[in-house]
């Protein structure tokens, strides 16, 4: 089919199109003889759905043919980078964790060292008071709660780079029935299951009224 029948074909389902929609929108259902013009124009605007299905048809398979190869390229160029900024991230959160465990192990001693200190001046004033006959001086700077000076070791991890060493979370269901009876017993939130739309509307279509699930409806239209 070259491109002028094509534009052909598409002008024409076009002229069916519009006035077959504007008779069924004047059709109002009241009695037996528009219920039959009702039955009759939804057969014609079936006739015309299958016409236009089949018209583009070709194309739509076309695209999706399309789609589907430059989506397998795309990835293909992308599962290699993927890896590897996975493979960084690993390593870059494994530096980062001994970093932490270094900077935690650091920052206790520099405590550790700080509050020493100041025990420390702490007894050496007091000696020096006690020195100079203030006894009860000496005694109150003995008495009295030490307070280290605040210190802080930083950690060796470079900045700028956290958007790539967060860390994620995500859930896994392992026992869907598990969770089925935890939703029923109000343990978990209805939210965490979601009726499967594709699955009950299959069902409905093959066993029809048949279907008898507690809590699903049969809704013939």
């Amino acid at each position: 089919m070259n491109v002028l029948d094509v534009e052909t074909k598409a002008a024409e389902l076009e002229k069916q199109i519009a006035p077959a929609i504007a008779v069924a929108g004047e059709i109002v259902v009241r009695d037996a003889d528009s219920y039959t013009t009702a039955g009759e124009m939804l057969k014609d605007l079936t006739g015309i759905e299958k016409q236009v299905k089949a018209y583009w048809e070709d194309d739509v398979a076309a695209a999706l043919k399309l789609h589907r190869s430059l989506v397998a390229k795309r990835d293909a160029m992308l599962v290699p980078i993927g890896e590897q900024k996975n493979a960084l991230r690993l390593g870059m959160k494994a530096w980062d964790d001994e970093q932490v465990r270094i900077q935690r192990e650091a920052q206790a001693k520099a405590e550790e060292a700080a509050r020493k200190a100041a025990e420390d001046a702490a007894l050496a004033h007091a000696a020096n008071l006690e020195k100079n006959g203030d006894k009860a001086a000496a005694e109150a700077v003995i008495a009295a709660p030490v307070v280290a000076a605040p210190v802080f070791v930083p950690k060796a991890t470079p900045g700028g780079y956290g958007q790539f060493t967060r860390k994620t979370w995500k859930a896994e269901v392992v026992d869907i029935v598990a969770l089925v009876k935890a939703v029923a017993a109000g343990q978990a939130p209805i939210q965490a299951i979601e009726p499967n739309a594709t699955f009950l509307n299959q069902q409905a279509r093959s066993l029809k009224g048949a279907l008898t699930y507690p809590g699903v409806r049969v809704v013939e239209s």
